[in-house]
């Protein structure tokens, strides 16, 4: 069930929480199992997503119920200025959206602000909170170089960088003096000066290329290769090698036909000769409504009939005649 026109009101920094129940159009409750609800502000209603003040996903406290709750702590609702805004929660399920309330979101500025330290509840002061002090986070013992990890189950924790490698506080990764001794790189050329290391997937191998000045033409592209070029060639991928190559259409597998300078209007095409490929203009005709036209005197000839069954009109009758055995055995007209 869609509820209209609804306005929230809220002071700046408080901490919010919304219980919402979806119903359907009697007020029943729905069930919402494996479905997401989301909560949107938006400075003006055509906003796209990705300009959002605010938008975050529900906890199904109790899906089967339809029941599910959105948390605004202190820092979301600090980052809010006063003013008028628009909110709508969305139910999300599969591929489908439906928007279940809308309205007006009046922020209100705070006239009390206790400066607080950030204890991860909500309820810490924008300026004064810490990671530590997340809900979310397990930091204690920093040192310099450490980082944020994720530990795989619900928190983010620091760890610092151990076995053969360290990170320093400015961020430099260095290696022990034994890490790597008597070692060379597997390539498939030589090195130079100014080349640089690129994997090579067709040889499935590192090689060395140049990387001086930029990319103009065509031949500059590592996977190409070109030799004397000739009017009309095209490229063509080979396998075997992994290189794009300038070919000729019957280098590429590419047949060509060619035919008269011009042609009747709905006349069916005709090989000229065997090679394939040169055609030639015909007399018969399909028109656009498919019928088949021959001309006067003209043949229908009958295959496996040794060319003497066949039908053929005769001008000088007005007649459609058929000739079995070179016989005239019928005639219409």
């Amino acid at each position: 069930m869609v509820t209209r026109n609804i306005e929230k009101e809220i002071f700046r920094g408080d901490r919010v929480v919304y219980r919402h129940v979806t119903t359907d159009n009697d007020g029943n409750p729905v069930d919402i199992t494996g479905s997401t609800l989301y909560f949107t502000i938006k400075t003006s209603r055509s906003d796209p997503d990705g300009s959002a003040l605010h938008q975050t996903a529900a906890t199904n406290t109790n899906p089967t119920r339809g029941i599910s709750e959105f948390t605004l702590t202190t820092a979301q609702t600090g980052s809010l200025t006063a003013g008028n805004y628009f909110f709508d929660t969305s139910l999300v399920y599969g591929n489908n959206s439906e928007t279940i309330t809308d309205g007006r979101y009046v922020v209100n500025e705070d006239i009390t602000d206790f400066p607080v330290s950030g204890s991860g509840d909500g309820t810490g002061s924008l300026l004064t909170g810490t990671l530590a002090g997340l809900t979310d986070t397990s930091v204690s013992g920093e040192s310099s170089g450490d980082l944020i990890i994720w530990d795989g189950t619900d928190s983010w924790d620091n760890k610092t960088v151990g076995g053969d490698a360290t990170i320093s506080a400015e961020g430099s990764l260095l290696l022990a003096d034994d890490v790597v001794s008597d070692a060379e790189l597997n390539t498939s050329n030589s090195t130079g000066d100014g080349l640089v290391l690129a994997w090579e997937d067709s040889g499935s191998t590192l090689k060395w290329i140049s990387t001086a000045g930029t990319i103009s033409e065509i031949s500059d592209i590592p996977d190409v290769e070109i030799t004397s070029v000739a009017d009309g060639e095209l490229f063509s991928y080979d396998s075997s090698s992994g290189s794009w190559i300038n070919k000729t259409l019957s280098e590429a597998g590419v047949g060509t036909v060619s035919g008269p300078g011009s042609g009747t209007d709905n006349a069916i095409v005709r090989w000229d000769g065997t090679g394939g490929s040169t055609t030639q203009d015909s007399g018969v005709l399909v028109s656009d409504s498919d019928d088949l036209s021959v001309p006067a005197g003209s043949k229908v000839v009958f295959d496996g009939g040794g060319g003497d069954t066949y039908f053929v009109y005769n001008s000088s009758s007005g007649k459609v005649e058929l000739y079995v055995d070179g016989n005239l055995v019928a005639g219409w007209g």
